[in-house]
């Protein structure tokens, strides 16, 4: 698989083509890398790190079978010379995308491309082989890594999935105007991410809905909009089609390492 991607991969890269392409590396403080390491598996997706040991390269990427070894991704180089880039992105052609999986449970190789030249991670003591007898690295994911996406997530058609983050919680329930407010009819189960989760049908129509934690109501944290019934108690409030909904602005959620 690597190999193919390899004939394609040579095609001749320019430092023009590297800053057209110049991601961000979003949910951090980027300059604050200080140095570079394996990859790290974080709240947010996996953070690759590489730093040169000597001539600093014009630009550094990373592609690996975390998404089938089809793109090149550009790593930023901050004031230490530290190249990082991080992976949030979910394969929404997949049926784990569509329920905002970045990466899912397992191991994945990897190698990065400096300055048209691919190299396995020296940084990285855990390597593998190809079938064709390239050396590739590999980093282990323990727990599927979920973006934390607004509630609820659209799968297609009329179901959607629902998160609750809340691992030490003993027992979650979904109630709203949806299955009547009945306290018992919407359990949700707990994921191998240790969040909580339900997937249910939902009409095209207006909702409000709370959860149930442990015996106690609890507003989204992951909701769109708030608003308050006739006893002024808050309730978050969903538009489906989501495309019709006008969110309120929240602030940026922070990654934290595992």
């Amino acid at each position: 698989m690597f190999n193919k991607f390899l004939k394609i991969a040579l095609i001749p890269l320019t430092l023009v083509c590297a800053v057209l392409f110049t991601p961000t590396v979003q949910g951090m403080d980027f300059y604050q890398i200080r140095e570079a390491g394996p990859p790290e598996v974080a709240d947010e997706g996996v953070l690759f790190t590489y730093e040169p040991e000597k001539r600093v390269p014009r630009y550094v990427m990373v592609s690996g079978d975390f998404d089938n070894w089809k793109s090149l991704h550009m790593m930023n180089k901050n004031d230490e010379g530290v190249f990082a880039y991080l992976y949030d992105e979910t394969q929404d052609h997949t049926d784990a995308g569509k329920r905002g999986v970045i990466i899912g449970k397992g191991q994945y190789n990897y190698r990065y491309l400096v300055d048209g030249v691919w190299i396995s991670d020296p940084l990285n003591s855990k390597k593998t082989y190809d079938t064709y007898g390239t050396e590739l690295s590999q980093f282990t994911v323990r727990t599927p890594v979920i973006k934390r996406q607004k509630n609820p997530i659209h799968i297609e058609d009329s179901l959607y999935i629902f998160y609750y983050v809340q691992p030490r919680a003993k027992s979650v329930y979904l109630i709203g105007d949806f299955n009547n407010w009945n306290p018992y009819s919407y359990p949700m189960h707990r994921n191998e991410r240790g969040w909580w989760e339900i997937e249910i049908d939902l009409p095209d129509g207006e909702y409000s809905y709370r959860f149930i934690v442990d015996g106690k109501h609890r507003v989204d944290p992951l909701g769109r909009n708030i608003k308050h019934d006739r006893f002024n108690r808050e309730l978050t409030s969903l538009i489906i089609p989501l495309e019709l909904m006008v969110e309120e602005e929240k602030p940026a959620i922070i990654f934290q390492l595992q």
